[in-house]
């Protein structure tokens, strides 16, 4: 069966639209808490769109401050 056919199945029926986007978001959620807690124990990432640029003018302004949300 086609996506689109799917897709306006789901569409038709609104309880079973909402128990599939719970479902989805629930595995999302099981998945990025999944990999929180294998990246505990790692380094603290900074993210930035240009991790190196950013982190510097971060750093150059306040580095206790950038440090201590770094932890």
């Amino acid at each position: 069966m086609p996506l689109h056919v799917q897709l306006q199945a789901l569409w038709s029926y609104p309880k079973l639209f909402a128990a599939t986007v719970a479902i989805l978001t629930i595995f999302a959620r099981t998945l990025y808490e999944k990999r929180k807690r294998e990246s505990e124990g790692r380094a603290p990432m900074v993210s930035h769109l240009i991790p190196w640029v950013g982190s510097a003018l971060d750093i150059g302004r306040d580095p206790d401050a950038f440090l201590s949300r770094a932890q």
